[in-house]
């Protein structure tokens, strides 16, 4: 994957203790190819302690590219669809559903998006 803008983000509420130098939460932002960033992944992971806490979580827009990078850098990892890009797939899915009926279809997809927030 060509260069880009990918973001690395620290929470400590992850794991259980502050990332270093103190704080809830720290992040970056790079302009780097996909093989350059999901290593980065792994060190912020090792940086902040990771391997001490009894699950790893990571928050994803399910592309592709980054779940296979993160199943290669981080595997016990379990990854977590951030709400925005959970909702997108879900009206993707309701055009299949009901691809002859946009009433249908955006009925449909506000049911199963309602329950993704509980």
């Amino acid at each position: 994957m060509p260069p880009s803008w990918h973001v690395t983000a620290q929470l400590s509420g992850l794991i259980g203790r502050a990332p270093p130098g103190g704080g809830g939460a720290s992040g970056r932002a790079y302009w780097e190819s996909s093989d350059q960033f999901t290593p980065r992944l792994r060190r912020a992971a090792v940086a902040m302690g990771a391997g001490k806490a009894d699950h790893l979580f990571w928050v994803s827009d399910a592309a592709e590219w980054i779940d296979k990078g993160v199943a290669k850098q981080l595997p016990t990892a379990i990854r977590i669809i951030d709400i925005w890009h959970a909702w997108q797939h879900v009206h993707e899915a309701s055009r299949g559903v009901y691809p002859d009926d946009e009433a249908k279809a955006h009925t449909w997809a506000r049911r199963y998006c309602a329950d993704l927030e509980y």
